[in-house]
C-alpha cells in the first residue's frame, strides 16, 4: 500500500510541476506580448559583396514598430559603399507583418510582401563613378526585389528565439543560423 501511495504522490507532484511550467510559459509569452509594444532600431553591416574587381558593403538600418494589434511595420534604409568611396543610398518602403509570441519565440507572417526600393542619393561625382553607380543600380533595382521578397518571406517561416526583452532592447537569435548570431534592437520609444 505504501508503494502505491508513493507512486500517487510522486505522480501528483510531477503533474503539478508540469502544470506550473506550462502556466509560466503562457505567462512569459503574455508578458513578452505586452513588453514588445514599441519602436526599435538596429543596424547591420554586410561586407564581402561584389566581385573580384569591385568591393561592395551594405549597411542596413531597420526601424521596426510593434503595435498592440499584433501588427509590425518595418522600414529600412540601405547604404551601399562601393570600393570604400562611392555610396548609393536606398530607402525601402514600409513592410507590414503580423507578429505573435509563442513559447518564447517571435513569429512573423509577412504574407506576400511588396518590396519597393527608392533610390535616394549617391556621392558619385566623376563620370567613372557615375557609370559604376549606374551598373550597381541596374543590378539592385532589377534583381534585388525578388531576393528581398524571398529573404523576408523565408525569415517569416522561422521563429526568432527571444533572448532578452526589456525597456531598453529586444535581443533575438535565429535558431537556424549556424553562427547563432544575435540581433539586438534598441528600443527608441
Amino acid at each position: 500500500m505504501k508503494t502505491n501511495e508513493t507512486f500517487i504522490t510522486k505522480s501528483l507532484k510531477f503533474l503539478i510541476l508540469a502544470a506550473c511550467l506550462i502556466l509560466a510559459s503562457c505567462n512569459q509569452d503574455s508578458k513578452y506580448s505586452e513588453q514588445i509594444i514599441g519602436k526599435y532600431y538596429t543596424i547591420e553591416t554586410i561586407d564581402g559583396l561584389g566581385d573580384e574587381e569591385t568591393s561592395i558593403s551594405a549597411t542596413m538600418e531597420l526601424y521596426e514598430e510593434f503595435l498592440p494589434n499584433k501588427t509590425s511595420i518595418a522600414e529600412w534604409n540601405m547604404k551601399l559603399l562601393i570600393d570604400n568611396r562611392v555610396s548609393v543610398i536606398y530607402q525601402i518602403d514600409p513592410i507590414t507583418a503580423k507578429w505573435n509570441i509563442k513559447n518564447g519565440n517571435l513569429y512573423y507572417d509577412y504574407g506576400v510582401p511588396n518590396i519597393t526600393l527608392n533610390f535616394k542619393s549617391t556621392n558619385a561625382s566623376n563620370f567613372l563613378d557615375q557609370l559604376l553607380v549606374e551598373q550597381v543600380r541596374n543590378y539592385i533595382e532589377n534583381n534585388s526585389k525578388d531576393l528581398y521578397k524571398q529573404y523576408i518571406t523565408e525569415e517569416g517561416d522561422e521563429p526568432l528565439k527571444i533572448i532578452e526583452l526589456n525597456e531598453k532592447r529586444l535581443v533575438t537569435i535565429d535558431p537556424t543560423d549556424p553562427e547563432n548570431s544575435k540581433t539586438i534592437q534598441k528600443r527608441i520609444k
